[in-house]
């Protein structure tokens, strides 16, 4: 029988970590906490009030709480350690619960597939957001993921923000971001040239006429269609692209040809 059999993973793991690094779990946990501290503080938002915590995600408690996080959150900073890290998630809309649990499912599919020495060029995020104690809006969102030396994630690094000018309410994504490529490569069609990609021949023309001054009234005379059909396509490229202006719309047909050249 193995020594191990009858132990608890994290309890493994555990007995692992000393001869492994040379200190002890706990202790590799604050020196890692203290490591990337100061430079996460630089990364406080300034859309409004801000709160830097780290999560141990194997021990569903907290590495770190700022001093700021009842500025944000409405909750006394000793009361909102006393309630853990469940208390976010409980306060999550009921929506958010299915992409929480699919996001956790496409992490672990991403990261599972790349080789150790692939691990640190991408950063999973996910955010949210929910109603504080003060009914106040509160976007949640992942800003690192803390590895130890085998490349599992033993903690991740949360931004709490007071968006009460921010129209992200109720919303939740996640998405995989490749620091080489600095781009998002992960959902499939949140590239910037993967949604340039999907549009149609003609939805792409059109897009390139309307980058370059035309009006609607322009693009119908010169391709022989109805001015309800340009502004058709014109909807449903806007959709396909992520945009809600011709500037933004520009920027990503811009990014997308320069990259054809390369």
């Amino acid at each position: 029988m193995s020594p191990h059999q009858d132990r608890e993973p994290y309890e493994v793991m555990y007995a692992d970590w000393a001869p492994l690094l040379g200190v002890t779990l706990p202790q590799f946990k604050i020196q890692s906490r203290e490591r990337h501290l100061k430079n996460l503080q630089n990364l406080k938002s300034t859309y409004g009030p801000s709160a830097l915590t780290i999560v141990d995600i194997e021990k569903n408690e907290y590495l770190f709480v700022d001093d700021d996080i009842e500025k944000v959150t409405g909750v006394p900073k000793t009361r909102y350690m006393e309630k853990g890290p469940r208390y976010i998630l409980r306060k999550a809309s009921i929506e958010h619960i299915s992409g929480l649990i699919s996001s956790t499912i496409h992490q672990r599919m991403f990261f599972g597939k790349l080789k150790d020495s692939d691990k640190d060029r991408y950063v999973f995020n996910r955010e949210f957001s929910y109603r504080g104690a003060e009914r106040k809006w509160v976007l949640h969102q992942i800003i690192k993921h803390l590895f130890n030396p085998r490349k599992n994630v033993f903690a991740v690094a949360v931004l709490q923000t007071r968006i009460d000018n921010l129209k992200t309410f109720k919303k939740f994504r996640y998405f995989v971001f490749d620091k080489k490529q600095n781009q998002i490569v992960r959902p499939v069609g949140h590239c910037p040239n993967e949604r340039v990609e999907s549009l149609t021949e003609r939805e792409r023309h059109i897009m390139e006429m309307i980058a370059e001054g035309k009006s609607n009234q322009n693009i119908a005379s010169a391709l022989g269609i109805s001015y309800h059909t340009v502004r058709t396509h014109r909807k449903n490229a806007f959709k396909k692209l992520n945009c809600s202006n011709v500037l933004e719309m520009a920027a990503i047909l811009g990014t997308f040809f320069r990259d054809s050249q390369d």
